[in-house]
């Protein structure tokens, strides 16, 4: 799970605007300290203890109003936790897989056609060769197929070239979000999701090669 933490600007690395920009700051959370007890490590695959790991945090952090969006990937994509989440008063962001067949092909329907020069925002990083990521954004009904809290759907297309250039993988990822599409620059959504992505990396880090899951 990953959660957004206010902080103050001190730069625009990792900073996004969460009402205006005098009023509140978000950023990916990577300094706050997580909680660690086993509630708050779920099993991707459990979505029952998604939510108590949520509630766990909640009462452990909650008052401190330290975050307002809960990022996680498809294993937690499902209609009781995303009402969970705005139970909490929070907003989500879920990776989007084939578990929801009929929203993931709503998302490409809206999304999977557009073209780069449509991308709205891209990322380059450079290390033995260039991963180029850019994001496609839509709004999308509330209520739709019964996600009354869904406002935004997103596509994320990854294309790795190496160093003489060649395209050697491409990749297309989806997620939903409730929040609405206009509340972040598509830049910021990009930053979002990568950040997300760097969260999964360290956990799959620990998770492998220290097997922390054991512990």
């Amino acid at each position: 799970m990953t959660i957004m933490r206010s902080v103050r600007p001190t730069s625009s690395e990792g900073v996004w605007g969460w009402f205006v920009p005098s009023v509140r700051y978000w950023s990916v959370l990577r300094h706050v300290p997580t909680c660690t007890s086993p509630q708050c490590q779920p099993p991707r695959t459990s979505r029952g203890i998604f939510q108590r790991a949520l509630d766990e945090v909640m009462r452990t952090y909650g008052r401190a109003d330290l975050f307002r969006v809960v990022i996680y990937d498809a294993g937690a994509c499902s209609k009781d936790n995303a009402a969970h989440v705005r139970g909490h008063g929070l907003h989500y962001v879920f990776g989007l897989k084939g578990t929801q067949p009929t929203l993931l092909d709503e998302a490409k329907r809206l999304l999977a056609d557009r073209t780069a020069e449509q991308g709205e925002a891209s990322s380059e990083d450079f290390d033995h060769g260039t991963v180029m990521r850019r994001i496609y954004l839509s709004d999308i009904g509330s209520g739709y197929d019964g996600w009354d809290s869904l406002r935004t759907v997103v596509r994320v297309h990854t294309e790795t070239r190496d160093a003489t250039g060649q395209v050697i993988k491409q990749e297309e990822r989806y997620f939903i979000s409730s929040l609405p599409r206009r509340r972040l620059s598509p830049e910021q959504w990009l930053l979002l999701v990568r950040r997300h992505w760097r969260v999964e990396t360290a956990h799959q880090i620990l998770d492998t090669a220290l097997d922390e899951d054991a512990r």
